[in-house]
Formats: C-alpha cells, sequence, structure tokens
C-alpha cells in the first residue's frame, strides 16, 4: 500500500481549502463597492467640470483669432483700397466703419459682408482697462 497521510496534516488541509473557497464566493464587500463608486463618482465629475472650462476657452480662443483676422482683412482692404476704417467696439459686439471725407463722419459699412457687425457668443464681453 501507498504513504498513509497523518490525521493531523490531513485535517490540517481540509479547513484550509474551505476557508479559501468561502472566500473566493463571498465576492466584494460593502466598503470596496463603496469605494469604487465613490472613485467613479470623483472622476466622473472632474471630466464634467474639465468639459466645461474647456468648451468656455475654445469660445474665447475661436473669437479672439475671428477678432484678429477680421483686423488684418480691414488694415489690407484700407491699404489697398485707400479707405480709412475705424472699428467700433461695444460690450457684446463690435463692427468696423468707414470713414466718409464728404461728410466728415463715420458710416456703416453697408454692402461688406465681412467687415460687418459680429455679436460675442454669450458669456463673453469686452472690457476696457485703462
Amino acid at each position: 500500500m501507498g504513504p498513509q497521510l497523518a490525521p493531523s496534516i490531513v485535517a490540517d488541509k481540509v479547513p484550509v481549502l474551505a476557508l479559501t473557497r468561502r472566500r473566493c464566493a463571498a465576492g466584494f464587500s460593502l466598503i470596496e463597492i463603496l469605494v469604487v463608486i465613490v472613485i467613479v463618482g470623483i472622476v466622473a465629475s472632474i471630466a464634467l467640470l474639465s468639459v466645461g472650462l474647456v468648451a468656455g476657452d475654445r469660445d474665447l480662443q475661436v473669437e479672439a483669432r475671428r477678432f484678429a483676422a477680421l483686423l488684418e482683412v480691414a488694415q489690407d482692404e484700407a491699404t489697398l483700397q485707400g479707405r480709412e476704417f475705424g472699428l467700433e467696439v461695444m460690450t457684446s459686439s463690435y463692427r468696423f466703419v468707414e470713414f466718409d471725407p464728404l461728410t466728415n463722419q463715420w458710416g456703416d459699412l453697408v454692402a461688406d459682408e465681412t467687415l460687418r457687425l459680429r455679436r460675442l457668443p454669450a458669456g463673453l464681453e469686452f472690457e476696457l482697462f485703462l
């Protein structure tokens, strides 16, 4: 016959296997699940806040680029056509105007779609600092 195991060795092995099986079958504890839920909530709120901030910055960058490009267009047209342009800035909009030497006044640019009145997106406004 083969070697016999001592009863103490067999008795020692069985409870260990039983404990291991019970531990695996138990799943996650309530504390572990709550910790994961809190972490997911924090990450989700940070992501939502950063998306809102990036969108606001994007509007500002787009409008700043448009404003700079329109200033260049007005400068080029003034140089090429010998006209005098001005810029009227309001709190939430801006427009280009043209000087009429006959009337000695600034007037609207009626036929120029590029240099028309522009309104700023909601949440953006001009502010003058001196």
